[in-house]
This record gives C-alpha cells, structure tokens and sequence, in this order.
C-alpha cells in the first residue's frame, strides 16, 4: 500500500508543479505528436494500399501469412505506443523532480531524465503491452455486454495500475517487483 501512496503523492505533486512551470506541458503535447505520428506511420501505408489495389490487399489481409503479420504490426504497434506514453510520461515525472529540487526543468532535462532509465521503461512497457493485449484477448473471449464489462473493467484497472507503478520505478529506482 505505501508504494501505490508514494505514487499517488508523486503524480498529485507532478501536477501541481505543472500548474506552477507549465512549460513542462510541452511534454506531454511532444507525446501525443509521437502517438499520433506512429499510429500514422503504421496504418496509412495500408490505407493506401487498399485504396489502391483493393484486390490485392483484400487478399493478403484475408490469407493466413497476411491474417498473422496483421497480428504482428498490432502487437508491435501497441508495444510502441505504450513505450513512447511510459518514455513522456518518465521525462515529465523527471522534469517535476527537478523541479521540486529547487531547479528549473526544461523539455530536455525530463529527456534526459527517461533516457537515463531507459532500460526500467523498456521492461515496464513490455509487461504494460503485454498485460493489456492479454485483457484484450481475455474480454474477446466471452460475447456481449459481458466481455465489454469485463474488457473496461479490467483495461481500466490496469491502466490505474501502470500509470501509478511508473514512478515509482523510476523515482525510487525500483524494478516492477520491488527492489
């Protein structure tokens, strides 16, 4: 329990230093031009190819090879996103550090901040993607109104659940199972 108050009092703090400094707002605008740009990057070149040869693509996307590399550029594609979110996300718990600590962050200190722990959101990204696509998988199992309760519930617990874990990994320099 104290680990999920020593989020809490970080993420509450991190806001509060944002309504103080917010230049560090530039951060998470940087993040969702980077979601934005991936989600882009990876669906118009399919886009454009169904426009203009839909034989063909309808075909690939209906075979066994193309049903699987479809499945392959999901997963990677969700593995980026969260990675990129959890990267931001670690730059501006950086920059509100610096902050507290009588500094006056900028949009590279919090880079720096997530560069320097790269590896720690590397690992949390992986078990992040990989617990979601397993809910996803999990609620695409029961049919109806059972497997979206099951789906939001789920997805929306996880999702509290990694958003306060984050700083804590970073911040006190904790693996995801602790010390």
């Amino acid at each position: 329990m104290g680990a999920f108050r020593d989020s809490w009092g970080l993420t509450r703090t991190s806001f509060q230093l944002i309504r103080e400094d917010p230049a560090l707002l530039a951060l998470p605008a940087i993040a969702g031009g980077a979601l934005l740009g991936l989600v882009l990057l990876f669906t118009l070149p399919f886009v454009g190819w169904f426009l203009t040869d839909p034989a063909s693509a309808s075909a690939f996307a209906q075979s066994s090879g193309g049903r699987w590399a479809f499945v392959g550029l999901y997963v990677g594609l969700y593995f980026l996103l969260v990675f990129v979110g959890n990267f931001f996300f670690a730059a501006l718990i950086g920059a509100a550090t610096l902050k507290l600590e009588g500094g006056h962050p900028s949009v590279g200190d919090g880079i720096r901040f997530a560069r320097a722990h790269l590896g720690r959101i590397v690992i949390w990204s992986l078990i992040a993607a990989s617990v979601g696509l397993l809910i996803r998988l999990i609620a695409s199992r029961f049919q109806g109104i059972v497997g979206v309760v099951i789906g939001v519930a789920a997805g929306v617990g996880w999702g509290i659940a990694t958003y306060f874990a984050l700083p804590v990994i970073l911040y006190e320099r904790q693996g995801p199972w602790g010390r």
